[in-house]
């Protein structure tokens, strides 16, 4: 699912509830991926997600600022309850 960072932040308890049950969303700026969101892999498998944790709701207030972030190289683990369950990334480039 692709969404721009605009309907991400509006949408974004929604979108959490979909990363959590597996879906991959891509944020974009300008039509343009900047960031990934998908299911904290390492936490799944029993590791460690060592990486910048937020939580849903400061997500959800600071996702501009979050987005960024991940278009620095930045990832950024989101929790629910202290869990990780979403990890932002910054998205592949498009070949072309």
């Amino acid at each position: 699912m692709q969404v721009s960072v605009e309907e991400a932040r509006e949408k974004f308890p929604e979108l959490i509830t979909l990363v959590e049950r597996g879906e991959l969303i891509t944020i974009t700026r300008n039509e343009i991926p900047v960031a990934e969101a998908s299911v904290c892999w390492n936490y799944v498998k029993g590791l460690s997600c060592e990486r910048m944790e937020v939580s849903v709701q400061e997500a959800r207030e600071k996702l501009p600022e979050l987005i960024t972030l991940v278009e620095r190289g930045d990832f950024i683990t989101i929790t629910k309850d202290e869990v990780p369950v979403v990890d932002l990334m910054p998205s592949l480039p498009l070949e072309g």
